[in-house]
């Protein structure tokens, strides 16, 4: 009999992270706990390893991470990247042309040009979206304005986000179709920003399902349980064999998913922190879940609402 290897893996903002985006004190407990049990415990996360390291450091992890969305998996400590996906130059070259002709509506670009990750911009097309995310990382060390004398590097863009307001999202979105046929794309809220949503895209094989999925194959793991709280958390949530949406999730209507939740997945406003409720027990031989909501995998039948953010052969 194949004895059972379970993987958990948490989303940050929302899920893991209290409402300050800091562990609590008895999450680190607990979590710091169970890894020295031998629990096979990780992180997937939109933020990248600087930002998300800085809010876990009291953590003890020791398996890989997961960063962008699932675009770039690096060890925790030393950062050394383990996975990285890049982005198709086309859908580069045209968010680029649609942000020049959408007035609210500029690509961020992250890119790994000379052995470091950046945070690319046009400094000349300043939108709300972007100063909100420069004011949010005036001390970051990635930040690299996109000059005449310091061009982009298309080639090297692995994730974009585009933050602005949700009508002109779904328009740019629409436009940027027919360049994101090997892209995965998400267009979610985002509590730091009230008022401006984003729209994310990178590779394909860069969502967070996809990066779990070779964790998992790393690991030997053949179990998984994952925790989430919006749309760019879905794919993990197709593939998981159980899958918790912290009550204060935040899901998004759209035709274009074909993922479906229960009917009593209706988000309330209320936040908690998930490591006061998740007891992981020792040996990970059980999950008590108190403040979620179970998340199963439905057929597409009547009555039941998609969710918004994934492309039909995104995972």
């Amino acid at each position: 009999m194949t004895r059972s290897r379970t993987l958990y893996v948490t989303d940050l903002d929302r899920t893991l992270l209290t409402s300050a985006s800091s562990v609590s004190e008895a999450s680190v407990t607990m979590l710091n706990a169970a890894l020295e049990a031998g629990a096979l415990f990780t992180y997937a996360t939109a933020r990248s390893h600087l930002s998300s390291r800085r809010v876990t450091t009291a953590l003890r992890l020791n398996l890989p991470v997961i960063t962008y969305g699932g675009t770039l998996t690096v060890q925790p400590q030393s950062g050394e990247h383990l996975d990285l996906r890049l982005l198709d130059q086309a859908a580069v070259e045209l968010s680029l042309q649609q942000g020049t002709s959408h007035p609210t509506a500029e690509p961020i670009l992250h890119t790994f040009e000379d052995g470091h990750e950046w945070l690319r911009w046009r400094p000349t097309r300043m939108t709300a979206g972007v100063t909100a995310f420069l004011a949010a990382r005036a001390n970051d060390p990635r930040l690299r304005p996109i000059t005449v004398n310091d061009p982009l590097n298309s080639a090297a863009v692995f994730y974009i986000a585009i933050i602005g307001e949700n009508l002109a999202l779904v328009n740019v979105r629409h436009a940027l179709l027919p360049a994101l046929a090997n892209a995965a794309h998400f267009l979610s809220e985002d509590s730091n920003t009230p008022g401006l949503d984003w729209l994310e895209f990178h590779h394909e094989e860069g969502t967070k399902a996809k990066a779990i999925e070779r964790v998992m194959k790393q690991l030997g793991a053949n179990r998984l349980v994952v925790f989430g709280d919006n749309n760019n958390d879905l794919p993990m949530f197709r593939i998981a064999d159980e899958s918790y949406a912290v009550s204060n999730a935040t899901w998004t209507p759209s035709p274009q998913s074909t993922m479906n939740s229960e009917s009593s997945c209706t988000p309330s406003r209320r936040r908690f922190d998930l490591g006061q409720r998740l007891q992981v027990a020792r040996r990970t031989k059980s999950v008590s879940a108190r403040g979620l909501v179970r998340v199963r995998r439905a057929s597409g039948s009547p009555g039941r609402r998609p969710l918004q953010g994934i492309r039909t052969t995104a995972q």
